[in-house]
């Protein structure tokens, strides 16, 4: 009898109480961390990387660029290249300033935010260097393919179980994730989670999203945290003058000689094969949007600053032209620069405009083309980056 109410009554019991803590365990447990450490598996302070999928140690490689108190982090997107003139390139190898560069075409503001928010715990002084395109302004944001491309899973995990990171920033990216939906394949478990929490809000009264919330965090968090362990390197190089006006005039020099077959200053190879017709007249670009203030690009933009103004960043931001000689009616863009000025002036973060509205006031050598910096162009951002970041 004894034997009987043992095995029907006080095991299951037992069972029942083992089970139930090990739920209690698993919802309460901070999950299993997964050590990433900084230090021995990189040492990249020159260079860029054109996005964080080429190689393995690419995310850890970015992830110590912003830890590096020393360390610039420029983001850009298709006017990088492999020229020694590139801040990337050319801070570490004259002004002994290290620097590590991101980005490719379509790589913008939301994107960029989102790899600052994944390196939330580093931001705090962190140098960050932002080169905006005028062209950004004229899409709809981040397209789907550069969200998924640069916004790695390792990345939606740091920041869905970051406490650190304020909400609204997790609610931008879930309605990000909510509005591009169908365009997503794919889905990892973060998405999900991102797109859960901004449909939360969805007619829901303040006390009932707030009720809906707490649940809902509760129950839906990852179980792989990653951090990162950082080991400090002195990555500092010694320093070669350099003469700015001397440098100026022999790149500008150099430019202008190299271009012989056309009068809008961009170089022979890319007139020949984007600018003229096949019966031999120019191609002249489309009148840039007028409204661009309005775009979800502004939208991002605004998110990215307010961000790295909370966080304390060591940022800045450049603004870089278009070709006045090809794109007519640049003046429509003039409530687009005032926009993007006066949010980086009113929160004092430093900035280059090199944006002009008309031929008189471009600088031949600026572009190499119609949109993507030359050399000359970029020795005026290194000059303006180095009165930012050298120290003694």
């Amino acid at each position: 009898m004894i034997k009987k109410i043992l095995l029907l009554h006080i095991a299951p019991l037992f069972l029942a109480l083992f089970l139930a803590s090990m739920v209690v365990m698993f919802v309460s447990s901070p999950g299993k961390i997964n050590h990433v450490k900084i230090g021995d598996v990189q040492g990249i302070s020159r260079g860029k990387l054109a996005n964080l999928t080429q190689s393995d140690s690419a995310e850890v490689n970015f992830m110590s660029s912003i830890a590096n108190e020393n360390q610039v982090t420029i983001f850009g997107s298709s006017e990088f290249t492999s020229s020694p003139y590139c801040p990337y390139n050319f801070l570490p190898d004259t002004l002994g300033i290290p620097a590590l560069g991101l980005g490719h075409a379509y790589h913008q503001s939301f994107s960029i935010l989102c790899e600052l928010l994944a390196a939330n715990e580093f931001m705090e002084n962190s140098k960050v260097v932002v080169i905006l395109s005028p062209g950004w302004f004229m899409t709809g944001g981040t397209n789907t393919g550069a969200f998924i491309e640069f916004v790695r899973p390792n990345f939606l995990s740091k920041i869905w179980n970051d406490q650190d990171i304020q909400l609204d920033y997790k609610e931008y990216i879930g309605e990000y994730i909510s509005t591009h939906y169908s365009e997503i394949d794919g889905k990892s478990n973060h998405m999900e989670m991102f797109k859960g929490l901004s449909s939360l809000k969805n007619g829901s009264l303040v006390e009932v999203y707030n009720a809906k919330l707490q649940n809902y965090l509760k129950y839906n968090y990852s179980k792989r945290l990653i951090q990162y362990d950082i080991e400090s390197k002195n990555t500092k190089r010694a320093r070669i003058n350099v003469n700015y006006s001397k440098s100026y005039k022999r790149l500008q020099r150099t430019f202008i000689s190299s271009v012989t077959s056309n009068n809008i200053w961009v170089y022979d190879d890319y007139y020949n094969s984007y600018i003229i017709n096949e019966d031999g007249t120019e191609r002249v670009g489309d009148a840039p949007v007028a409204n661009a203030i309005d775009g979800q690009e502004m939208n991002d933009f605004r998110m990215l600053v307010k961000y790295l103004k909370y966080k304390n960043a060591d940022c800045s931001f450049i603004f870089q032209p278009l070709n006045p000689y090809y794109y007519p009616a640049l003046d429509s863009l003039n409530k687009l620069t005032d926009t993007i000025t006066n949010i980086l002036a009113r929160n004092k973060i430093p900035y280059l405009n090199m944006f002009v509205l008309d031929r008189e006031s471009y600088e031949p050598g600026t572009l190499n083309d119609v949109m993507h910096l030359g050399d000359y162009g970029w020795m005026k951002i290194n000059y303006f980056l180095d009165s930012l970041y050298y120290e003694e």
